[in-house]
């Protein structure tokens, strides 16, 4: 049997540089740095069905702004982000339908009274401590999966 040595050593070049360029892009993929962190994730659990809020803070670490458009979580039918605000001494809330800029190398506090995750259509049946993840999805990078801890509804977080 005789070997074609031209087509061989083709061969031989083009898995070369197939893995060559399957190492390179691992390791640029590694190098990327996370686009955000999330902290401080927690939710108030509130009795019966109704609606409950989620809050953290969300930690910018790259060189322009990030917009987070939305949520998700199995444990929930419908994830809002919403705002609450005093104007005139009356309370409101609303939707933030068109996505919500974190500054780059900033930080936004999503808290009480404040910006949160309005969480509805319960799936389950929560009891405090337990752990639920939700999904913040950003546009133009990935998505991140982020545990927030259910939490008493006379719970205050304490800031430093």
């Amino acid at each position: 049997m005789k070997i074609n040595t031209r087509s061989y050593k083709h061969n031989m070049s083009r898995l070369f540089f197939w893995l060559l360029l399957s190492l390179l892009s691992q390791n640029i993929y590694a190098a990327s740095p996370v686009p955000a962190t999330i902290k401080h994730a927690w939710i108030r659990l509130t009795p019966g069905n109704g609606p409950m809020a989620g809050y953290f803070e969300i930690v910018n670490h790259t060189d322009h702004n990030l917009i987070l458009s939305g949520a998700n979580s199995p444990a929930f039918g419908s994830i809002m982000i919403h705002q609450s605000e005093i104007h005139h001494g009356e309370a409101s809330m609303h939707a933030i339908t068109q996505g919500l800029a974190i500054s780059a190398g900033g930080t936004l506090r999503f808290s009480p009274g404040g910006y949160h995750l309005m969480l509805m259509e319960r799936k389950q049946s929560f009891t405090v401590g337990e752990q639920i993840t939700i999904t913040l999805m950003f546009r133009h990078h990935p998505d991140i999966h982020a545990s927030f801890e259910l939490k008493p509804i006379w719970f205050e977080e304490e800031r430093k």
